[in-house]
């Protein structure tokens, strides 16, 4: 795999070059940095059927596949706490919204879209999911934050559905 540069229009997402070799098959794609993972995730022996689903839940049809709401992935997740909900957003906004990077205000827009209530003390939980180590600041772009291995290891496993 090779590092390609940046998507045009988003110089902040970097690509990448995937190949796949093998017996009659000879596959090389560009991919972005969240697609990377997705696919490294899978290299490195974790079944993507468990937790909580990357791709869209196909259910067929003439309409084709269904389209996940941000609602339900919350509630996929079993994001309870505040923090969770956050890392779940940003998560949410990587694979469907494909937005590697938010900003605070980001996080709350989604948070009214979701119909769930908007944190009542928002700086304290953003700051406790960075200090667990879920989301960290893009430093390369100021006030720009993204979900890290941790925060995606913590959504796929639904933060332990211990609730």
């Amino acid at each position: 795999m090779a590092r390609v540069g940046t998507v045009p229009g988003n110089e902040s997402q970097e690509t990448f070059i995937v190949s796949l070799t093998g017996a009659g098959i000879d596959i090389r794609r560009e991919v972005s940095a969240s697609k990377l993972a997705l696919v490294m995730n899978v290299i490195m022996g974790n079944d993507p059927s468990e937790g909580v689903t990357s791709q869209t839940h196909n259910v067929g049809g003439p309409a084709g596949p269904a389209r996940v709401s941000l609602r339900e992935f919350l509630d996929e997740a079993r994001a309870a706490t505040k923090p969770d909900q956050i890392v779940a957003i940003g998560h949410y906004m990587a694979l469907h919204g494909r937005k590697d990077t938010f900003s605070r205000d980001d996080i709350k827009a989604h948070f009214q879209s979701a119909r769930e209530r908007l944190p009542s003390n928002f700086p304290r939980d953003f700051s406790t999911a960075i200090s667990k180590g879920m989301i960290a600041e893009d430093h390369a772009k100021t006030g720009q934050y993204y979900v890290t291995k941790t925060g995606v290891q913590a959504v796929e496993r639904r933060f332990g559905a211990q609730r």
